[in-house]
């Protein structure tokens, strides 16, 4: 498997979400081959124990996705021309078509929840519709991209965030500490199929205040990320956070766009940012790591990111997941 280290985020731009501004995405400079296999040697994947956990890592796939079907999940140029009827900060917001939340036990299986999730879709799907567009065998293909990507996840979250036995104890009693500790462990996915720039669910930097996040686009451009600390104003990321949770959505308050945000926030001159590919799966780590993980990493900082430019009718299929402890 072939990996490479991102982190996570807090979404406190609720308010902010529709002014996300349509750009197009295909002049976006993505990195080279080259680029991305120095960015692989730099964060290799940490199966070794004694592998000093990054703060990301991007997750290559073992096969072919295949996009024109998970496009499928996608609404239709015409659906996407529905509008809440309300607009909101002066403009009218797109809403997407599919959203499937499951939460799930890591002693389940990921192929069968993979199915269900896709199942599930299509039966959506096909509840607004007048005919069943999906080709055959299209759950299958679906099922074993998301498969292997909910089994991924799984594996590093068994790996670093169950504790670690304690020396002192005897056998049986770290038995029943890690036994104890896996049966709290769940893990949360989240499958939504947009249209638009609705598909932009979070347009302003930020980090995450969770343990550890997977991010990934099975259609359409992938998370934005700033690799390394520099560029990063990490003291107006507090101040705009305070500034986030004092605020009043019934007051005359001013609100700064996103991109307004991102200025202030990152130094685009001075900051080295990676756009995920369709298709590749981001790990990042987020500032609750310490609380969860089996060894602390007192020095490592979260990943800020965003969400990509989402044109008109840029279809994206988007996948997140994060770990719950009971």
């Amino acid at each position: 498997l072939t990996f490479s280290f991102f982190c996570n985020s807090k979404k406190y731009h609720r308010s902010l979400l529709a002014s996300s501004h349509v750009a197009n995405v295909q002049n976006r400079p993505f990195p080279s081959e080259n680029e991305r296999k120095n960015i692989g040697l730099r964060y290799p994947w940490p199966s070794d124990p004694s592998i000093e956990i990054k703060p990301y890592y991007v997750y290559r796939p073992r096969f072919p996705i295949k996009h024109e079907e998970w496009e499928q999940l996608c609404p239709s140029n015409v659906a996407s021309n529905f509008f809440l009827p309300l607009p909101i900060n002066g403009r009218r917001r797109q809403v997407s078509s599919l959203d499937v939340n499951r939460i799930w036990a890591v002693d389940d299986d990921p192929q069968n929840i993979a199915k269900d999730i896709i199942q599930e879709c299509f039966d959506s799907i096909d509840a607004d519709a007048s005919t069943n567009n999906h080709s055959l065998g299209a759950v299958d293909d679906l099922a074993s991209s998301l498969s292997e990507a909910l089994t991924a996840y799984r594996e590093f979250c068994l790996q670093h965030l169950l504790i670690s036995p304690d020396k002192n104890c005897c056998d049986d009693e770290n038995d029943n500490i890690v036994e104890n500790r896996r049966r709290k462990l769940k893990l949360k996915c989240r499958l939504v199929a947009s249209r638009g720039p609705s598909g932009a669910k979070c347009p302003q930097y930020h980090i995450d205040h969770v343990p550890v996040r997977w991010i990934q686009t099975f259609v359409g451009p992938g998370v934005e990320l700033i690799d390394g600390k520099n560029g990063v104003r990490w003291e107006a990321f507090r101040d705009s956070e305070r500034e986030q949770d004092e605020v009043n959505p019934d007051s005359d308050a001013i609100s700064w766009t996103p991109q307004e945000r991102n200025k202030m926030l990152v130094d685009s001159k001075q900051a080295n940012t990676y756009h995920a590919m369709q298709g590749e799966g981001i790990l990042m780590l987020g500032e609750q790591w310490n609380e969860y993980a089996t060894r602390q990493s007192p020095f490592l900082t979260p990943t800020v990111h965003k969400s990509p430019e989402v044109s008109n009718l840029q279809p994206r299929v988007l996948l997140t997941q994060d770990v719950v402890f009971d």
